[in-house]
């Protein structure tokens, strides 16, 4: 298992076929207030996620809500089938009730939106 499909699968917990990982695209795209670049993995043309490290960017909520829309737009525009925002910091628990607010607020009831606040030791090095 390379390491995107061991993050995407292990640290992630998505179940993707096999055949999705024979195409992954990562690139780093600007953020909405461009205070900060995040990572875009995109697996298989079926799922599309932001890699944001909090050290880099505060993520305030306006920031965020962008975010989460620009993401949920380029999923519907493109076909894919989910989008996961990754937020990589040192205490996840600290930052994960203020962001998850705000991401709940900018997702509201899309079930192909997830959010997924991390220890940056769980990147791999592709994405961190």
């Amino acid at each position: 298992m390379n390491p995107i499909e061991h993050f995407v699968r292990g640290t992630l917990g998505c179940h993707c076929p096999d055949e999705v990982f024979q195409s992954i695209s990562i690139d780093r795209v600007g953020t909405a207030a461009d205070a900060a670049s995040c990572v875009r993995l995109l697996v298989g043309n079926r799922l599309l996620i932001y890699v944001l490290d909090a050290a880099s960017f505060r993520v305030a909520e306006s920031a965020l809500v962008d975010l989460v829309a620009r993401g949920r737009r380029e999923r519907d525009e493109r076909g894919y089938n989910r989008f996961r925002l990754v937020i990589a910091c040192d205490e996840p628990g600290s930052a994960s009730i203020a962001v998850q607010h705000a991401f709940d607020e900018a997702a509201g009831d899309d079930e192909r939106a997830h959010l997924h606040c991390l220890p940056r030791a769980l990147l791999p090095a592709e994405v961190a």
